[in-house]
């Protein structure tokens, strides 16, 4: 079944994007709301939650703005998840946008999962 892209933007009011880049890219930051433990080899990441483990290759990189990985068990190598970074000129409020890929019928259901993670993020910041 084909994976559709979907984007969510997330508003940072106050936090600069040099601290959340910390966050979204480290391999301390990502463990402080991602998952319970990130190890990170090169562009090579293995994140922990409870028992599972799952890992992901770095496919590009713009230091400061964006993150993007490709989970390791994934055959279907267009489908990715990236961590973006936009700062408004006018207001300089941050905002993180994730996209991801899911199946049709799986959408809502990423959505939750990356709310919850987010507003970990979120509280962790102070936004």
């Amino acid at each position: 079944m084909e994976k559709i892209l979907f984007s969510i933007e997330y508003d940072f009011n106050n936090v600069s994007p040099a601290l959340l880049w910390n966050y979204i890219s480290t391999q301390d930051g990502l463990a402080s709301w991602f998952a319970d433990r990130v190890d990170v080899n090169g562009k090579h990441f293995t994140f922990y939650w409870n028992s599972e483990k799952r890992s992901a290759n770095q496919t590009s990189q713009r230091h400061g703005t964006s993150i993007k990985l490709r989970w390791c068990d994934e055959t279907n190598r267009k489908y990715y998840f990236e961590l973006k970074l936009i700062q408004n000129e006018l207001t300089k409020n941050t905002t993180l946008v994730v996209s991801d890929f899911a199946n049709k019928n799986e959408i809502k259901d990423y959505i939750d999962l990356w709310d919850e993670q987010i507003a970990i993020l979120q509280k962790k910041v102070g936004a």
